[in-house]
């Protein structure tokens, strides 16, 4: 029998930890008081975009579909250092 998990709100990382359940065979629920045009937590504001640090563009290649694409030899990410990313947080 599945583990049920009940995951309250729809923001980003609510709806991430039901995937990731979801992956590993839970039963999951996501419920929202937010009316429909107002659901999805702070989404709206971030485009779905999700934030993390990193020193080097290729510390980026692990998460892209091919890391190996040409254009990425002409890309430059810049860095997001961790002290970036925690004085983002606090301000």
């Amino acid at each position: 029998m599945p583990k049920k998990i009940i995951i309250i709100g729809s923001g980003n990382a609510a709806l991430c930890a039901g995937i990731a359940a979801l992956e590993k065979g839970a039963e999951v629920h996501i419920y929202e008081k937010a009316d429909r045009d107002l659901a999805g937590g702070n989404t709206k504001y971030t485009a779905g975009a999700m934030r993390f640090a990193y020193e080097k563009s290729k510390h980026l290649n692990q998460f892209l579909t091919n890391p190996n694409d040409e254009k990425l030899k002409k890309t430059d990410f810049g860095s997001y250092t961790q002290e970036k990313f925690l004085a983002d947080l606090n301000s």
